[in-house]
């Protein structure tokens, strides 16, 4: 897992977003697509992109990291 991108807005974006994380699940390979994991303000988690080909395991895993960058 490699982060791409971490945005924190701590009062919120223009949509609601706290924290933005972008995550390479797979280092090694060339994607198009990386995983976009949101924060909004009232504590809500989405997956906003994704791969179309990762393993439901991965993108648990990709999850799990994103707690590791404080989001």
């Amino acid at each position: 897992m490699k982060l791409i991108t971490l945005r924190s807005t701590p009062d919120g974006n223009e949509n609601g977003k706290i924290i933005e994380v972008v995550i390479d699940h797979d280092p090694t390979n060339f994607k198009s697509s990386y995983v976009r994991v949101v924060r909004l303000k009232y504590g809500t988690i989405q997956v906003t992109n994704q791969p179309c080909r990762i393993s439901d395991k991965k993108l648990d895993a990709v999850s799990n990291h994103r707690y590791v960058h404080g989001s």
